[in-house]
This record gives structure tokens, sequence and C-alpha cells, in this order.
């Protein structure tokens, strides 16, 4: 992304595009290294907890809501993460052998978070308290990060970043997507 820096004027949206890639590969980078070091957690791993425990317990985040009983549709809990079908399976079956999450299929009338009816071979999700255990101390950490990281941002621009982050991705889980020419090969 040199080039783009040396050439696009700062108002270009793709440097907006730009920021949000280099602070995700230097987030994913402090996380493993730092926050999940000693956890015996993989990133996957905590990531998947991270979002259970916070639709069970803390009810935060708006991308996987959970019941009454904290349990959250598998179809929901992978559109969220960005999973595919068979990486969340082998996340969900590892995590079930260790007893930090629970499945069972969804019951009768149930729906998800748009009030569709799930099928009834939908599988739904919950973390356990040996899970909650587990990723408890991540989470703080996390939120210790963000403190420092944000503590100089106003909330007002705090919430601005949320909701441009929001907007993005909003936009990219609609149906458009961009039409991308790929360069010509060059003939010898």
């Amino acid at each position: 992304m040199l080039l783009l820096r040396l050439t696009m004027p700062p108002h270009n949206p793709v440097w907006n595009i730009d920021g949000v890639l280099n602070a995700q590969r230097e987030l994913i980078l402090i996380i493993k290294r730092d926050i999940l070091l000693g956890s015996d957690l993989t990133f996957e791993q905590a990531e998947l907890l991270l979002a259970l425990y916070t639709a069970r317990e803390l009810r935060l985040w708006k991308g996987v809501p959970a019941d009454s009983a904290g349990y959250v549709p598998c179809s929901e809990l992978r559109q969220s993460l960005g999973d595919s079908p068979p990486l969340l399976s082998r996340l969900l079956t590892g995590l079930v052998e260790k007893r930090w999450v629970k499945i069972k299929h969804a019951e009768a009338g149930a729906t998800d978070s748009e009030g569709r009816r799930l099928h009834g071979n939908s599988q739904m999700v919950r973390i356990e308290s040996e899970g909650m255990e587990r990723i408890k101390p991540v989470w703080d950490s996390l939120h210790k990060l963000a403190d420092h990281l944000l503590a100089d941002v106003t909330p007002e621009d705090r919430q601005a970043h949320r909701r441009v982050c929001e907007e993005i991705v909003n936009k990219l889980r609609s149906p458009w997507r961009p039409t991308i020419t790929p360069p010509k090969a060059n003939k010898p």
C-alpha cells in the first residue's frame, strides 16, 4: 500500500480501507503475541469463544444474539465470524470435547435474529462455564487494550468510527460485489 500512500490524495476512500486493514493486522498480531500468550487458545478458538461469551453473558455483540438460555444459531455465528462451515465445525468439535461449549438441535419454533424459523436440523451452540472461565481473562485483556488504544479518542469519534465500520460491514454483506477485471497476461 506504500504506492497508494504516495500517489493518492488523503481524502480518497481507499485510505480508509487501507487503515482498517493495517489496524486489523496489528490487532491480530498483538492478540496472538500478547493477549493469547499462555492461554492455550488459538486465535480462531478465542474469537469463537469471545462471540459466545459476549452473546450469553454480556449481551454486547450484535452479530450473535443469544436466546434466553444463551444458545446461538450456528448459522448466525458462522456468518458473524466469516468462518467456512468445515472450519466452524472443526472448531466447535474441539471445544465440545473440552466441554467449553455445548451444541444442541434447535427446538421447534426457534427463530433466528430476524425472526425466521430455524430448520429442525439447525444447530444451536452456547458457551459453558468452563469456556467462560477460559475466555474471561482474554476478554479482560482485550478491554484493557481497547482502553489503552482509545484513551485519547473522544466518545464522539469512537461512535463515528463504530458507525463507519458497521456501515462497511453491512455493505460488504450486501449482494453487491465489485466487478474486477483481471489484468491481461503479457504475451511473449
